[in-house]
């Protein structure tokens, strides 16, 4: 990939020389495709992430996530790849969009027989599941997908609680102590109450 091909962006327009300058002198990165954490077996996954700091305090919550991780990682583990993020990349899950994705994986467990009697119970446990796996570090979701609304706002949170408090609530310190940065958006997107 080169800074020419990123010249245009999806609606056709040119960018502006000075645009164009900090691309071709900070050229894009490929995605990785394998880290250690996408590397690990379903049964090291799922260890790592219902274990602390992953842990919710609400036990059916909890619950929820346990399983939703479960019908994610069998539903990926169907599609050919080295990675957990190969497989979500191959399955089209990062294609389908923040939403779509998991109707992929309910229609998959509804033909398999292991969905809930009610739909909206797997929905809910695959969109908390999602949250963890890419807090641990399994999944890495385009930058569209994570995009999507709702999205980043929640998983901004989940980050927060899990992987890195202290890092998070340094982050809210300094946004508060910017008088350019409002203080209500910079709060919600950090995970923190205002």
């Amino acid at each position: 990939m080169t800074a020419q091909t990123l010249t245009a962006d999806r609606t056709g327009r040119r960018l502006g020389p000075a645009a164009a300058g900090l691309l071709k002198q900070f050229p894009p990165r490929r995605p990785e495709s394998s880290w250690s954490a996408t590397e690990q077996s379903r049964e090291a996954v799922s260890a790592r992430l219902l274990a602390p700091p992953f842990v919710l305090d609400a036990p059916g919550t909890q619950a929820r996530r346990r399983a939703g991780i479960g019908k994610i990682l069998r539903w990926l583990e169907r599609y050919p790849g080295q990675t957990w993020q190969d497989r979500w990349l191959v399955s089209g899950a990062d294609a389908a969009g923040n939403i779509a994705w998991r109707h992929r994986v309910i229609g998959w467990l509804r033909r398999d027989s292991r969905c809930c009697a009610r739909e909206k119970n797997d929905f809910d446990a695959l969109g908390s599941a999602i949250l963890v796996l890419i807090s641990g570090d399994v999944i890495r979701p385009s930058l569209s997908w994570l995009l999507t609304p709702a999205t980043v706002q929640i998983l901004t949170a989940e980050m927060a609680r899990s992987r890195d408090p202290q890092g998070f609530a340094q982050l809210v310190s300094v946004c508060r102590q910017d008088p350019s940065t409002p203080t209500p958006k910079t709060t919600h997107c950090a995970g923190s109450p205002p």
